[in-house]
């Protein structure tokens, strides 16, 4: 148990950087979106890596093994659909090492 305090002590320390990993939390419903509902569940359940920021757009958040069914929700623009731009307020999770956000997967994986 001590273990997982220590991995929380690396997570969100000083604001988001690029490389960074990250979790996002679900987006809100926006009304000229038509997001697919297994976009939240996908963006909120896999561990992303931030692929370059401005101030404009925010962060470009890259997704490994994304579905075929939901690459339409980040963008027909991005190199194989798999990268999103995800507004700072919409980053839940960050840290430097992948590892120190496989615990929140988990937990959100089964409702904790």
């Amino acid at each position: 148990m001590i273990k997982y305090f220590k991995i929380f002590e690396t997570v969100n320390q000083g604001e988001p950087e690029v490389g960074d990993f990250v979790i996002c939390k679900k987006r809100n419903k926006i009304p000229t979106l038509n997001l697919d509902p297994n976009f939240n569940d996908f963006i909120s359940s896999n561990i992303g890596k931030i692929i370059s920021f401005d101030e404009l757009n925010g962060y470009s958040v890259h997704f490994d093994d994304v579905p075929y069914e939901i690459r339409y929700n980040f963008g027909f623009w991005q190199p194989l659909y798999r990268t999103g731009r995800i507004l700072t307020f919409n980053l839940l999770y960050w840290s430097k090492n992948r590892e120190d956000l496989l615990p929140f997967i988990q937990a959100n994986k089964f409702g904790l």
